[in-house]
């Protein structure tokens, strides 16, 4: 077995420092912005009226226009919810910005039936407020309290949840008291996002999660499927040149965001893959190189764009390629493979169809 990759030794590094801080030391902990995926207008509402358009978002910053966003991530208590929001302009008669902590696996294409949601709201017809509530039988739990919403103003949100659902709630450095009868009753949730009405544009940004660390099974994107698109490719001994390629994962273990597979080419070569903050990839292969992608969970098909791939130094040739990947299929490679020998490939310039051993990582054309 050749070398252990960077990265592996990266990652044993913050095992055994996070042990130390789990043992010995107060660590910090990081606040990391949710991966986004943008859901439709919720297919079993009876609303007659418009239904606004979907979400825009890069992950920190959301434009919402009436159609929710529903994190990656599952969240653990305890966590604390840091945000930004901003109304455009009062367009309707009443209106909300809604922070909705929901259940894994609470559909994120129907209106919500179990949650616990932190309102914001405006009214033309009464005072503005916020509030909390529970979208079961429960209710109101909190509120409503007096708070003005001013158009074009920034509302920087800081909401703590405590390992037993004691909440904490600060809105620009003011505090508010929330009895400790209030308590956030899921031990591990996902978070929606959604403004209404859907002539309303809400802005939020900066927005951030710290500690919670994401529940086991959950914390990462599925990646197993087909990713293919074109690079553009920089040979050492032919120049440039634009080439297909697809990047098929059939084996990942979302529990410690880790994927793993094979490059097949003149010679097999084993890498093994990193999924960070559910968004950055990193492939680390014994040998010819190293890649990195962007996972952007965003549009209508996921996308790695960023992608790049390093062939390390040889004695007859140097490859770079670059480019961006859309997930073409969600299923398994056509062999069915499952061993940890057989398990992924990726093609330049080559056939995507057949079984992930038949791949060639790199069709080197005029290569002596």
């Amino acid at each position: 077995m050749k070398s252990i990759p960077v990265s592996s030794s990266v990652n044993c590094l913050r095992w055994i420092l996070g042990g130390l801080c789990a043992v010995f030391l107060a660590c910090p902990v990081r606040a990391q912005s949710p991966t986004w995926v943008i859901e439709p207008f919720p297919q079993n509402d009876g609303w007659g009226g418009p239904q606004g358009a979907p979400a825009i978002t890069n992950g920190a910053e959301i434009t919402l226009q009436g159609q929710p966003v529903d994190s990656v991530q599952t969240y653990t208590l305890p966590v604390t919810i840091s945000y930004s929001a901003l109304l455009e302009a009062r367009t309707a008669p009443d209106g909300v910005l809604w922070l909705s902590l929901i259940p894994p696996g609470e559909p994120g294409n129907s209106d919500l039936t179990t949650c616990f949601t932190f309102s914001i709201d405006y009214r033309n017809y009464s005072p503005d407020a916020i509030l909390m509530n529970q979208c079961d039988q429960s209710g109101l739990v909190w509120g409503e309290v007096p708070f003005t919403v001013a158009t074009g103003t920034w509302y920087n949100v800081v909401l703590g949840i405590a390992a037993n659902g004691e909440m904490s709630l600060s809105i620009n450095g003011q505090s508010y008291s929330i009895p400790s009868t209030v308590v956030m009753p899921y031990s591990q949730f996902q978070i929606q996002v959604r403004g209404w009405q859907p002539t309303d544009v809400w802005l939020v940004n900066n927005f951030t999660v710290t500690g919670g660390s994401t529940a086991a099974g959950s914390s990462c994107p599925n990646l197993i499927g087909t990713w293919s698109g074109s690079v553009n490719v920089a040979d050492y001994v032919n120049g440039y040149s634009t080439l297909p390629l697809s990047l098929s994962i059939s084996d990942e273990n979302t529990n410690s965001c880790m994927f793993r597979g094979q490059l097949i080419g003149a010679a097999t070569n084993n890498f093994t893959g990193e999924i960070a903050d559910g968004t950055n990839l990193t492939f680390s292969v014994d040998t010819p190189g190293v890649a990195t992608a962007v996972l952007n969970l965003t549009g209508a098909s996921p996308v790695m764009s960023s992608f790049k791939f390093h062939e390390s130094a040889s004695t007859d040739t140097v490859i770079t390629a670059v480019g961006t990947l859309v997930q073409v299929s969600t299923n398994a490679p056509s062999d069915g493979s499952t061993e940890s020998n057989v398990v992924a490939g990726i093609v330049v310039g080559g056939s995507t169809t057949g079984s992930t051993a038949d791949m060639q990582l790199l069709r080197r054309h005029g290569k002596k």
